[in-house]
């Protein structure tokens, strides 16, 4: 992996909320890097410690191995998109896709081509004299990523960008977004807490949990291979069981399972997590896979059923030819994937 940008041992806090302590993280160069974790862990003042809109309490920014710590922003060769896209309603579109090159001191000779080749991008050509108040929220926010696109950063930021689109236009965006960077070659950084953005768009996940890195991988590897609970909820819908391994098999409430696993394992006390598509229910099946259905809702593609199972609840999701309305009962069964097996956390 290439090392483009690294944060080391970063100290931030504001007032006694201590944000980011002893914080390490590297992201490679010219890959989409997607911060992911709920609100107050940390992700977006990542971002703006990187952008120069925070300063570090402690510690270094580096950028392909040079310190950043003490530039201005300007000086950082990075583009920001904001969630509130941060237009100036008083100027034209043109006039604010020229922010940043103004503020770099570009000849005024070379601005017009460089904010026309921008907009050309981002589908808005013949757009330089249209007002901001003219434009709709899915326009608003490509006006901000010429503006971030036309200084011709090293380093692209965005923080939640998409959260206030609908559904259509969050699509859209994302595609372009993923779009640009691809053919552009840029490095970005990207946060939100949408899982969907994340597993659409990135190279690498980085999972946060109040301040610190729970987890980094591709999208389908914290999926299926979480290695921790949280991890394990915030990238999809899931349900835990307590298990334990007895003379080689899973057990659960003294009943072994009928699961096969690549490595064998170790005696002693497991989280089982299953996915909703890791269950299938059947109609016959042994005492111990017997599940009770508490509720059934049509998703229009699957349906939603929330069975109870070894007194506890597991949610499935079946397709709409494998449910039978009104069936009481079911036998639950593993699918060979969309489970996985964590250690008991203190």
């Amino acid at each position: 992996m290439t090392q483009y940008i690294e944060l080391k041992q970063v100290y931030k806090a504001f007032g006694s909320t201590k944000v980011l302590q002893d914080f390490n993280l590297t992201f490679e160069k010219g890959k989409f890097t997607t911060l992911l974790g709920a609100s107050g862990c940390g992700k977006t003042t990542i971002l703006r410690l990187i952008a120069g809109l925070e300063d570090l309490d402690q510690g270094q920014i580096l950028c392909d191995g040079k310190d950043i710590s003490c530039l201005p922003p300007q000086q950082r060769g990075v583009g920001i998109v904001f969630q509130s896209y941060a237009l100036f309603p008083h100027l034209t579109v043109g006039e604010n896709v020229a922010f940043g090159l103004k503020m770099q001191e570009t000849h005024s000779s070379d601005i017009a081509e460089k904010v026309s080749r921008a907009l050309k991008m981002v589908e808005l050509e013949g757009f330089e004299h249209r007002r901001i108040e003219q434009l709709s929220g899915g326009q608003q926010q490509r006006v901000a990523l010429a503006r971030a696109l036309v200084i011709t950063p090293q380093i692209l930021l965005f923080d939640e960008p998409l959260s206030n689109l609908d559904t259509n236009l969050r699509r859209t965006m994302r595609e372009m977004i993923r779009h640009l960077q691809q053919k552009l070659g840029i490095t970005v950084l990207y946060v939100t807490h949408d899982q969907t953005e994340a597993f659409a768009i990135s190279d690498a996940v980085v999972v946060m949990n109040q301040g610190k890195v729970e987890q980094i991988g591709l999208p389908n590897t914290l999926y299926h291979h979480p290695t921790s609970r949280f991890t394990a909820n915030f990238m999809g819908e899931v349900s835990f069981f307590p298990v334990s391994v007895k003379n080689g098999n899973y057990v659960l409430a003294e009943n072994a399972l009928s699961i096969e696993s690549d490595v064998p394992p170790q005696e002693g006390n497991y989280v089982l997590g299953i996915r909703p598509e890791g269950v299938f229910l059947a109609l016959t099946g042994e005492p111990a896979e017997r599940c009770e259905v508490q509720s059934a809702i049509s998703m229009g593609s699957y349906w939603e059923i929330q069975v109870q199972w070894h007194g506890l609840p597991l949610l499935v999701h079946l397709n709409p030819n494998d449910y039978i309305p009104n069936q009481p009962e079911y036998f639950v069964k593993l699918r060979p994937i969309g489970w996985f097996v964590l250690p008991v956390e203190e």
